[in-house]
């Protein structure tokens, strides 16, 4: 229970920081599929299926983040995301907030 309740407050409190540090679209922004990127992060730690839940959640509250897929079985989270939007450095920093240790990403244009 008391692990529950830390993970939501975590995420409560990566939420709350993230509004405020992600910048808003302007009016009439609409992102193209070409700006589109996807990110492959090895990510340690992430043994069961709630630590995907925790991790795909919490970069799912991320403005940017347009999709995300675990694979729990390499240990590896693809994110699609708009680079306008949010950087790889914060979807980063979001994936070691909720206790796991993300690896370097490898960026590629998405498909």
């Amino acid at each position: 229970m008391k692990t529950r309740l830390r993970s939501t407050l975590a995420l409560a409190a990566l939420v709350a920081a993230s509004a405020a540090t992600i910048p808003r679209p302007v009016y009439g922004y609409a992102p193209t599929r070409t700006k589109l990127r996807r990110a492959e992060i090895p990510v340690d730690g992430m043994t069961c299926a709630k630590c995907a839940a925790n991790v795909q959640d919490a970069l799912e509250h991320l403005e940017g983040v347009r999709r995300v897929h675990i694979d729990l079985g390499d240990g590896r989270v693809s994110v699609t995301f708009d680079p306008d939007m949010v950087t790889i450095d914060r979807i980063v920093a979001t994936i070691r907030q909720v206790g796991y240790a993300p690896g370097t990403p490898r960026i590629v244009k998405a498909s």
